[in-house]
């Protein structure tokens, strides 16, 4: 990712904010976190046994990510609606722990399922948190090994089970491409999943995604005049 790529994704932050200002939600101002230092980014890789992609790299070296979060109370929901990561901080391992800490704690977490399918395994040795939980158990992570990268939704009820299949009812597969994927987010899109509060959601149901009513909703809601 590219200086240019995060621009892109603080200034649609950026103008999402403003909508929702413009709007009357409540919202809280951004936070944009400090990259955290070279050496953390050179321990995580120690730590993985990996040399970790380029574009991960590039990411860290411009950003240790960002906060931001809203709740609305009108509009084209059912009931009060809330997005943004207010539940978990995206990242911020240059704040509170370091990359490698934050890795291994991930790791730990998933220790706990008692998982013992080697290829589960295999994956999740290769994946780092985009944040832990979510409160409920769920995690959203990043698995480092594929290209374009590949984020995953995982549940604690499937003890944080991939699958990246089409079609399987189990799919943990949310976004590929990082920069794809924040941008979509900060665009208040999220994954296409009912559950996951701390990315986008309605609680009538639907999820904000990019494709779907709810998504549609909100963007010409956001973008109409009052």
């Amino acid at each position: 990712m590219h200086t240019e790529a995060w621009q892109q994704i603080v200034s649609a932050l950026t103008t999402s904010l403003a909508q929702l200002r413009a709007k009357e939600v409540e919202v809280s101002d951004l936070e944009d976190f400090d990259p955290p230092p070279l050496e953390q980014i050179d321990e995580l890789e120690r730590e993985m046994g990996i040399k970790l992609p380029e574009t991960f790299r590039q990411f860290l070296a411009i950003t240790g990510g960002f906060r931001f979060d809203w709740e609305a109370e009108s509009g084209p929901f059912d009931d009060i609606a809330y997005g943004g990561n207010s539940e978990v901080d995206f990242l911020r391992g240059s704040e509170e722990l370091t990359l490698a800490e934050a890795y291994r704690e991930f790791q730990e977490h998933y220790e706990g399922f008692d998982v013992e399918d080697g290829a589960q395994i295999a994956i999740i040795r290769r994946c780092f948190p985009l944040f832990l939980t979510d409160g409920g158990g769920n995690s959203l992570a990043i698995r480092l090994d594929t290209d374009p990268l590949q984020i995953h939704l995982l549940k604690s009820e499937l003890c944080w089970y991939f699958s990246d299949i089409a079609g399987d009812e189990h799919k943990s597969l949310v976004g590929r491409g990082l920069p794809e994927f924040l941008l979509h987010w900060a665009s208040l899109g999220g994954p296409a999943t009912e559950d996951l509060s701390v990315v986008v959601e309605a609680c009538g149901g639907d999820t904000l995604d990019a494709n779907s009513a709810g998504g549609r909703a909100i963007r010409e809601w956001l973008a109409t005049p009052e």
